[in-house]
């Protein structure tokens, strides 16, 4: 048997890499996998894919795809918010041409039921606070009343626009009749200080006007109709 010299040095056992060590050197060397393109080709991950193992360009690409489907539908989605509330601008601005030129109390609300229906709703409901000659029975409201304090008390102190599921006897007061099919509301109060009334537009769709929507539209068209209802009110 052959000895090897005295003098020989024998080669140190490599030292065992974990995995936090490759990690840390690639996250150090970035463009290693870059330079070592035959290395990046071996590597294959087999349990993040179905049906057997795929290479590590190919999950990336798969990722990226899967990162710009993701952000498309994003994008489609603000252009979606954003092509709906410019029909809502469009609407109000309707509203305003219709609204206007009405001199009586009763046109200016029937011009108000007409287009707010436009809004994507299946009822609307509109109260009208004092006392002021020609407010139809049926949109009168006395705000003061104990029964009307125990349903909007808390929404005029408030004086915000809200959305999504009402109360019975909210839906009751607002749109009478028609308050069994009402799944979902927008509400907001009319005029800068909710002194002139309440409008509220329902719809049969328990998710039409939810909770997370946006109200400054909404604002915009109570404002806008409480301005037009004090005029002809004289309030």
């Amino acid at each position: 048997m052959n000895k090897a010299p005295k003098n020989a040095q024998i080669a140190p056992e490599p030292t065992p890499v974990d995995a936090a060590q490759v990690a840390d050197y690639l996250s150090a060397n970035p463009g290693f996998l870059r330079d070592h393109p035959q290395v990046l080709e071996r590597l294959e991950l087999g349990h993040a894919v179905e049906g057997g193992t795929v290479s590590l360009i190919e999950r990336q690409t798969r990722v990226l795809r899967e990162r710009n489907a993701d952000l498309q539908a994003r994008m489609d989605e603000q252009l979606d918010a954003a092509r709906y509330n410019e029909q809502l601008h469009a609407r109000l601005h309707e509203l305003c041409l219709n609204l206007f030129p009405a001199t009586t109390l009763e046109s200016r609300i029937a011009a108000i039921q007409s287009h707010v229906s436009k809004l994507g709703g299946d009822a609307v409901g509109l109260k009208l606070f004092g006392d002021a000659p020609g407010i139809p029975e049926a949109h009168r409201a006395d705000r003061e009343h104990l029964d009307f304090q125990r349903h909007f008390g808390n929404f005029l102190k408030a004086r915000s626009p809200l959305c999504g599921r009402l109360q019975k006897g909210q839906l009751a007061l607002l749109f009478g009749e028609q308050a069994e099919a009402v799944q979902s509301a927008a509400l907001t109060p009319l005029g800068v200080d909710g002194n002139v009334g309440l409008l509220a537009i329902g719809s049969h769709d328990p998710v039409r006007f939810q909770a997370h929507l946006g109200t400054d539209f909404l604002r915009q068209l109570g404002e806008t109709i409480g301005q037009a209802l004090m005029v002809t009110m004289k309030i």
